[in-house]
């Protein structure tokens, strides 16, 4: 099995816990507020860069370092240029792929 393959079984069994704490959450009369999808957003990303045949590393839970250059934050959509203070926002990861990392390739 390929890291794609890998990851996506990794993605269902993250959506599938999702929707567990979900209905547990629905149950309770916690004033906590809702799950966050936080692994699935994580997941989701590596899928992308996979696909893409983009070097990444994870520096910090869901944040990732593309090509050594980009610093993505899966959980929210922004990214910025390392040595850069400003963030900018994205649609999704995939957006963020193809108008940023890819338009900006040498």
């Amino acid at each position: 099995m390929d890291n794609v393959q890998q990851l996506k079984a990794a993605l269902a069994k993250a959506i599938k816990n999702y929707h567990d704490a979900y209905e547990r959450w629905s149950a309770s009369d916690s004033g906590a507020g809702p799950p966050k999808h936080t692994d699935s957003d994580r997941i989701l990303a590596m899928i992308a860069f996979e696909e893409h045949r983009l070097p990444y590393v994870e520096t910090t839970n869901a944040i990732f370092l593309i090509k050594g250059k980009y610093y993505y934050v899966s959980t929210t959509g922004k990214w910025r240029v390392k040595g850069k203070q400003k963030w900018y926002r994205s649609k999704d990861v995939y957006q963020f792929i193809t108008k940023y990392v890819k338009t900006h390739e040498v």
